[in-house]
């Protein structure tokens, strides 16, 4: 399989994972699909096919529905705003929420409206931020393709929410104690570092609470990305699962943050070795 056939092979899955909902946003098929996609960036020359394998094998464990946005106007509404949309997910109402998106649309290509998720995840501590990230990065490999459904899914996402996330002392060295917070941990650190419009009010969320230590990163020490490709690659299809691989991809996001923002890193390899039994 080439790059270009796997290609294909993820829109394809990701296109079905949009229409499942699940209350596990850390499990969510979209998180597992986004995961394999971006390893198997990392050598793009060899495709790692077992992992779309377990995609595919993964997303038929799940019921699919129909989420598409349906409501389409013809016309620019005369007024158009944020505020509606958040007064629908702060009231639970997925028709208002729904409406809103519509008429958002007449006035976006899709980025902004993303970004008002991931926006208001941080303010709200939702816990579907990690679901929503997700949502956003495979929306610029998808061009934009599938936007109503990923719309609709990031609201839905928001609406039925029942946790808040864990903001407060979580850091790397709690990994062990609860295997979400390196979810968490890239998250927020990828959020920290993206360059969106929002990212100002973005920071001022996050840095308002404990779970991020921007001098953590900092010190990491750098190693290639390729240990992690040259890792999953070497794994027999019975051996993939999940959690391992959001795990690596979680690994493979801070590593990437360290080369884009050329720090010079002091920890990395050390934390690897302890948490190898993860991986």
């Amino acid at each position: 399989m080439n790059i270009s056939e796997a290609k294909e092979e993820i829109l394809k899955l990701y296109l079905k994972s949009l229409k499942i909902e699940t209350s596990d946003y850390y499990k969510h098929p979209v998180r597992l699909v986004q995961a394999v996609k971006s390893i198997i960036g990392i050598n793009t020359d060899k495709p790692v096919e077992d992992l779309l394998f377990y995609c595919s094998s993964y997303i038929e464990k799940f019921e699919a529905k129909d989420n598409c946005l349906s409501k389409e106007f013809s016309e620019i509404p005369l007024m158009v705003s944020y505020k509606k949309l958040e007064e629908g997910l702060l009231n639970k109402d997925i028709e208002v929420a729904a409406t809103a998106l519509a008429e958002l649309k007449t006035v976006s290509e899709g980025s902004q409206i993303f970004e008002f998720f991931i926006e208001y995840s941080l303010k709200h501590s939702k816990e579907s931020l990690v679901l929503i990230w997700s949502i956003y990065r495979m929306s610029f490999f998808s061009d934009r393709k599938f936007m109503d459904q990923e719309l609709m899914l990031c609201a839905n996402s928001l609406i039925e929410s029942p946790k808040t996330m864990d903001f407060h002392n979580v850091h790397l060295g709690l990994i062990k104690e609860n295997i979400n917070y390196i979810d968490i941990y890239h998250v927020i650190n990828s959020v920290y570092y993206s360059n969106t419009v929002r990212i100002d009010k973005m920071r001022e969320y996050i840095l308002s609470s404990s779970i991020y230590n921007e001098s953590e990163i900092s010190n990491f020490d750098y190693k290639s990305r390729n240990f992690l490709w040259e890792h999953i690659n070497s794994l027999k299809l019975e051996d993939l699962c999940i959690e391992n691989i959001l795990k690596i991809d979680g690994f493979r996001a801070v590593m990437k943050i360290i080369e884009d923002q050329k720090m010079n890193p002091e920890k990395f390899h050390s934390i690897i070795r302890k948490y190898r039994e993860f991986l």
